[in-house]
């Protein structure tokens, strides 16, 4: 368990996840990085298949002093942001794909209403297409799977 007494808040992650206290997403551009921690997939649940390892993960992000804490924060401009409520509880929603030179990059970010400083969970998800592989050299990753570690551990996430 990682507990920040700090910020408020404490999440669950499977021991062999690597963890990065300095994390900072850079992705939104100069002097816009957000900053949190980060817990990082094995490389044995990439090995073989076409996610990476080195990136793949959930992190849990903070924007400090915002009045309306939602997921359109923690992404570039105009992405659709949805009001859901999973695991009985209430997030601000949204998510992006995107591809560059035969990676995928897809994003999902569910932010907590209210909070302040504003934290989110962040699922990234970095794998590459499947096509540029000669056949048979690897499989493709179970994206179900992932997901479903991941949201085991975004459900974990507490506030104090």
């Amino acid at each position: 368990m990682y507990l920040d007494g700090t910020v408020g808040f404490s999440i669950r992650y499977p021991a062999d996840y690597s963890i990065d206290t300095s994390y900072k997403y850079q992705a939104l551009g100069p002097g816009k990085d957000i900053s949190g921690v980060k817990f990082t997939i094995p490389s044995n649940l990439a090995t073989g298949t076409n996610l990476s390892s080195f990136d793949t993960g959930v992190s849990v992000e903070i924007i400090p002093a915002v009045q309306d804490c939602n997921a359109g924060l923690f992404l570039d401009e105009n992405i659709d942001v949805q009001t859901v409520t999973d695991n009985g509880n209430n997030y601000s929603f949204a998510s992006t794909t995107q591809g560059a030179a035969g990676n995928r990059y897809e994003e999902k970010v569910w932010a907590i209403p209210g909070t302040n400083p504003c934290i989110a969970a962040r699922y990234f998800i970095h794998s590459t297409n499947i096509g540029n592989y000669p056949e048979g050299a690897v499989s493709e990753f179970n994206r179900d799977a992932l997901i479903n570690q991941f949201e085991k551990i975004r459900h974990s996430l507490t506030t104090l």
